[in-house]
């Protein structure tokens, strides 16, 4: 990890969930970067090294899976990354190795925030 804290992502396309990651997450000490959308998703990706992304499975903008596959593809992201969808497919989605985790909605922040913890050895 770089520097004394965790560069950590969270993306959701509803404003009111990016607010609630931040404070939840800052309660913790774990300060967070969010974003709205995948293209701004991508652009804070390009400019920061990140540990760990947290990304909504589906957004106007684009899904969670096509972002893990394009910045893994551009070599711009090789930290670890968690799906948070309320789409019970990925259950059995023969591609979910793809993920580090994937997290079910409705899902509380503490136990996002404990999961994120745990995936990035904190």
């Amino acid at each position: 990890m770089n520097g004394s804290y965790p560069k950590i992502l969270f993306i959701d396309d509803e404003p009111e969930l990016t607010h609630l990651a931040s404070t939840f997450f800052e309660d913790e000490c774990l300060p967070i970067d969010t974003c709205t959308s995948f293209l701004e998703a991508i652009n804070k990706i390009q400019q920061v090294s990140y540990d760990l992304i947290i990304s909504d499975g589906r957004m106007p903008t684009g899904t969670g899976r096509g972002l893990l596959e394009r910045i893994k593809s551009e070599n711009i992201f090789t930290g670890k990354f968690i799906l948070l969808t309320g789409n019970l497919d990925y259950e059995h989605d023969i591609d979910k190795k793809i993920y580090d985790l994937i997290l079910f909605k409705p899902i509380g922040f503490e136990e996002v925030i404990f999961q994120a913890k745990k995936i990035l050895s904190l």
